[in-house]
């Protein structure tokens, strides 16, 4: 599935005359570039409604960056316990995706928010994993506010995992956009 397509180098090119300027700050070009790269991979998935085995198909960084993107916009609409609900069984990934772009506070907050619900609860069964979230009003979902709050503190941008992702892509841009390896 590896391509180069217009989009990719559209962002490519920008990324390059950012020249690591990347930050909070430049949140409109890092929002715009962050929209050109999802929706050439959302090109190269052919649209929107994709399947997980369609993302697994996709080269490791492009993979993980949409696992990063897809748990972001869950968690801006409706927090962590959302999150869970609708996509528990992609939190493995999004794990996978925030350390791959080493972003450790991301990474840290998916792993206590997987620490909330029992061990032996298979997240990739959504039936029971969304039982037991709606059954333990005590555990759910008030646990998760403090995660939540901390999801959109300053440590994490207010929720934006884009910085961090745009800097690995402007620094590796032959892995990301041409495809090749890490």
């Amino acid at each position: 599935m590896a391509m180069v397509n217009e989009r990719f180098l559209l962002a490519a090119e920008r990324l390059a005359d950012l020249r690591g300027a990347l930050s909070v700050n430049n949140e409109g070009i890092v929002t715009d570039i962050s929209n050109e790269i999802d929706n050439s991979i959302v090109d190269e998935l052919g649209g929107f409604k994709y399947k997980r085995k369609d993302v697994l198909k996709l080269v490791e960084p492009r993979r993980n960056w949409v696992w990063c993107t897809r748990a972001e916009a869950e968690v801006n609409n409706g927090g962590l316990w959302q999150y869970l609900y609708n996509s528990g069984d992609q939190l493995a990934d999004a794990i996978e995706g925030f350390r791959y772009f080493a972003q450790p506070n991301f990474v840290e907050l998916f792993e206590r928010a997987r620490s909330l619900v029992p061990s032996t609860l298979d997240l990739d069964k959504s039936k029971a994993r969304n039982r037991w979230l709606t059954d333990n009003p005590d555990t759910c979902p008030v646990s998760f506010e403090a995660l939540d709050d901390a999801f959109f503190s300053d440590a994490c941008h207010q929720g934006s995992t884009q910085p961090e992702r745009l800097a690995w892509t402007a620094k590796n841009p032959i892995a990301f956009f041409k495809g090749q390896g890490r």
